[in-house]
């Protein structure tokens, strides 16, 4: 395939970085030398024998795992936890080129944003259809979906964290409330579908806490779903527990090294539950929403932060404080 647009994150800022010892950052399974980028869509040029599904011209969008088919987990459709899995941009050359080589059924149908969006914008908004579906992948296939009127709390504003309060909205909550850390990202927020954006430092610088917002604007309830999606559970779960409804659900879908101190009994007193969420199934999250995105539902475009070339790449890579949002790579210029 031909990419038209690849987005950067975290994980391909840590591939490209060294810790104090002279190593990687990335600490999951990377097979060297390697082409990164897992957030990507395009046009296909080529097919292969046996391929049937897709062909020259389509436009697609690209899940990164490739999952074995095979194992228990496969066969229960969870292929984000393959026992066998390889990843796209990290085991196995990535989407940071003019051309990538995916695998058929790593591919989804793209046409339906493309036609609805254009094709300049819709291969940008088709790349990030990747970090989206760790959000969808979380809220509805693992936590069950978004209570209808309740109040949802995500904590995190990076672009997972921004497509969970999106797909929250648009599913009906009541409220979404976002709480971040990193300065910027507002106006993103409230672009997707959050009413009220908080920043940690200012709360704090008050006295605050984000379990006392989340009470207060609740009446006391508390929160239907919260998320956390910021990687800093050891300050987020505690905070997402206290200010918890009764039989609400707290979704893990950050990570974080360490121990994290969590107060059980609060989870017994509201009959709560807490569901952790890794990656994404593709089959059972690409699709979805891709129709979500063409019928005018997830306004992901908003996310879209800046633009650069394939030859800026590697200074971008080693940017200390990248501006809120995503950050997309065109290789070949943008798709007209």
């Amino acid at each position: 395939m031909r990419v038209a647009a690849c987005g950067l994150c975290g994980s391909d800022r840590a591939l490209c970085a060294e810790d104090e010892d002279g190593y990687m950052r990335y600490a999951g399974r990377v097979r060297l030398p390697l082409v990164p980028g897992h957030e990507f869509a395009g046009v296909v040029v080529e097919v292969g024998p046996g391929v049937h599904r897709v062909r020259p011209g389509d436009a697609v969008t690209c899940d990164n795992i490739v999952a074995c088919g095979h194992c228990a987990s496969c066969r229960a459709g969870a292929t984000n936890q393959c026992a066998s899995v390889e990843e796209i941009g990290f085991t196995k050359p990535g989407g940071l080129a003019e051309y990538a080589i995916v695998p058929e059924r790593c591919c989804f149908d793209a046409n339906p944003i493309v036609q609805a969006l254009g094709a300049g914008d819709g291969y940008r908004v088709a790349a990030l259809l990747e970090p989206a579906a760790v959000a969808y992948q979380g809220l509805f296939l693992e936590a069950g979906g978004v209570p209808a009127g309740g109040t949802v709390v995500v904590y995190g504003a990076g672009v997972v964290g921004l497509s969970c309060a999106a797909l929250a909205r648009a599913a009906g909550a009541g409220q979404v409330l976002v709480f971040k850390r990193r300065p910027g990202g507002e106006d993103l927020a409230r672009a997707v579908g959050a009413e009220v954006v908080y920043a940690w430092d200012e709360l704090q610088r008050q006295g605050r806490r984000p379990a006392d917002v989340v009470r207060e604007l609740t009446a006391g309830h508390g929160a239907e779903l919260q998320v956390e999606a910021s990687g800093a559970l050891q300050a987020t779960v505690p905070e997402m527990l206290e200010a918890l409804a009764p039989r609400g659900t707290v979704l893990l879908l950050g990570r974080q090294a360490g121990a994290v101190p969590v107060e059980l009994d609060r989870l017994v007193s509201a009959a709560g539950r807490v569901v952790g969420s890794l990656g994404h199934a593709g089959e059972r999250t690409f699709p979805p929403l891709v129709e979500r995105v063409a019928r005018g539902e997830l306004p992901l475009g908003a996310l879209v932060a800046r633009v650069v070339t394939l030859d800026q790449t590697p200074q971008v890579l080693q940017e200390r404080l990248p501006p809120a949002g995503k950050t997309l790579v065109e290789p070949a210029g943008r798709v007209a």
